[in-house]
């Protein structure tokens, strides 16, 4: 169900001490003066209510989380669920996924979490999906050597397609290390002991569906030789 608009988001965001705002005209940030340590930092592209990356950031204190998210009355459900803990390795940016690359320092982000990305089924939308070579380009200029992308979506042919993208559009950047198309028939695997549910996961698990997975690593980021 699509939440109705709240009009006073932003300033309730803006009242928060963990949302940052960008847009077209925001400068590249310092992420050491953001968390004021030198952890490893990961990100959730789209984190929505924010159930997986708060989890995550209140399981992981040596890790620096940050969720990305553009729509604000969202966020605002999200920040609301961050006054239960006291987590200080979470910051929330209010910001388009298009930016990622003049926000984010290049080879600064360990890992990326895409969790239940809008597919855009239509073949005119296919460029606005988050695992289009579009955005895929923009990751590997993010991400340090050897880090990793998660994707889990229960849309089968947004998984194929994305597997299919992968191979295909970027054979030299990236290599797949983990694919399921039933993630809790593999619960037990390494990769997904700690597996922690976003809120979408929870809802399509419940209801019988099937869990995508895939991780797939950056090969050699320090090229940066983006065709």
């Amino acid at each position: 169900m699509r939440l109705r608009n709240d009009k006073n988001a932003k300033q309730k965001l803006s009242e928060s001490k963990i949302v940052y705002f960008f847009d077209e005209n925001s400068p590249k940030i310092d992420l050491k003066t953001i968390f004021n340590n030198n952890n490893p930092i990961y990100i959730e592209i789209g984190m929505g209510k924010g159930d997986f990356i708060i989890n995550n950031a209140f399981n992981n204190p040596n890790i620096n989380y940050i969720g990305i998210e553009k729509y604000d009355t969202v966020l605002v459900k999200a920040i609301n669920k961050t006054k239960k803990y006291n987590i200080k390795n979470l910051r929330i940016f209010s910001m388009d996924a298009e930016l990622l690359n003049k926000i984010f320092p290049s080879h600064s982000i360990a890992k990326i979490y895409l969790n239940f990305s809008d597919p855009w089924p239509k073949k005119r939308h296919a460029k606005r999906r988050l695992t289009h070579p579009h955005f895929l380009n923009i990751y590997y200029e993010l991400l340090m050597k050897n880090s990793q992308i998660e994707f889990k979506t229960d849309n089968d042919g947004l998984f194929k397609w994305t597997i299919d993208e992968i191979l295909t559009s970027r054979p030299n950047n990236y290599k797949i290390i983990y694919k399921t198309t039933n993630l809790y028939d593999d619960l037990e695997n390494n990769y997904n002991i700690n597996n922690v549910a976003s809120e979408y996961e929870k809802k399509f698990h419940s209801l019988g569906k099937n869990i995508n997975k895939v991780i797939f690593e950056i090969l050699n980021p320090e090229t940066n030789n983006i065709n």
